[in-house]
């Protein structure tokens, strides 16, 4: 599930114009929504959607910190998952041309799960919360002096869930992620002020 959240939700950052300080901030954000369903006989449809809007500054040239919001869902039948979500980021900048950087950040993450497994007899539902730390890497493309195309192509991070109604649940994940494309490829667009 995570990985098909991951490939449909999109990320903000910041974009090269945090260079030269012009601009103090920004607002940014990302949408996502996809539906998927299986070859197999009977087989019902998944859907997955995201929200995850941004604000952050430009403290100092070449650098930019910021927070972000998350919310997402997943439904598939009588199964349902609500996600809500906060992080907060550092990132540093590195000029390739006028119009590209290569951008590295560390980021905190916290997340929230409530599932629901509705049947006729009545609902089970379980939390999940998640705590993370990652170094993400990422370039931006700057449109105009205001609008920019970001992406991360890889991380690197630690991130632990637990089920507060059963310490049996949950687990402890370090990863390494790498692509140029596809999941964990994230894409979004941000707005200077």
């Amino acid at each position: 599930m995570k990985n098909i959240l991951l490939f449909f939700c999109f990320f903000a950052a910041m974009s090269l114009s945090a260079q030269d300080n012009k601009y103090t901030g920004h607002l940014g954000g990302t949408l996502g929504f996809s539906t998927a369903q299986s070859n197999a006989k009977n087989s019902v449809v998944k859907k997955v959607w995201s929200f995850s809007p941004e604000i952050g500054i430009y403290p100092f040239a070449h650098w930019g910190a910021g927070i972000n919001f998350l919310i997402e869902g997943v439904s598939q039948g009588n199964y349902i998952t609500t996600s809500y979500g906060c992080g907060i980021y550092v990132r540093r900048y590195f000029p390739v041309t006028d119009n590209f950087s290569m951008i590295l950040g560390l980021n905190g993450s916290y997340k929230t799960t409530k599932a629901v497994q509705k049947f006729p007899q009545g609902n089970i539902e379980e939390t999940e919360n998640g705590i993370g730390a990652f170094f993400d890497l990422g370039m931006s493309y700057q449109l105009s002096p205001r609008w920019s195309l970001i992406g991360r192509i890889g991380t690197l991070g630690y991130n632990k869930t637990t089920n507060p109604d059963n310490p049996d649940y949950g687990e402890k994940v370090f990863g390494i992620n790498l692509n140029a494309l596809g999941n964990p490829f994230l894409a979004g667009a941000l707005y200077k002020f």
